[in-house]
């Protein structure tokens, strides 16, 4: 798909900035939201911003369905790519260390 190693290096790296900086700011709002609105984090299943199952599930339903549907468009956005891009960097990351033990990675 890319042409050299280094290409693929410099886009991987945009692409882990953008997703840090996206965790960042959606870990900021949830803790806004755990003070401002704790009945709406505790109705999608949110107990603790601990970035585990339970507290992606619960960004996924703010991003994705109407029970988010009153928070604003950038934060919901934040919720959308977060619930989705934190989860397969983690599984990306897996296969890699994976492949790259057997002798296959780079």
């Amino acid at each position: 798909m890319f042409e050299s190693a280094g290409l693929a290096k410099a886009v991987a790296g945009v692409f882990l900035t953008l997703l840090w900086v996206v965790v960042f700011l959606t870990h900021r709002y949830l803790r806004k939201l755990q003070k401002e609105r704790p009945e709406l984090m505790a109705r999608v299943g949110i107990v603790r911003i601990d970035w585990w199952i339970g507290c992606l599930k619960g960004m996924f339903l703010l991003g994705f369905t109407d029970s988010g549907a009153g928070l604003p468009t950038f934060e919901r956005w934040l919720l959308r790519i977060a619930s989705v891009g934190y989860p397969l960097f983690l599984l990306i990351g897996g296969v890699y260390m994976l492949l790259a033990s057997n002798g296959h990675g780079p």
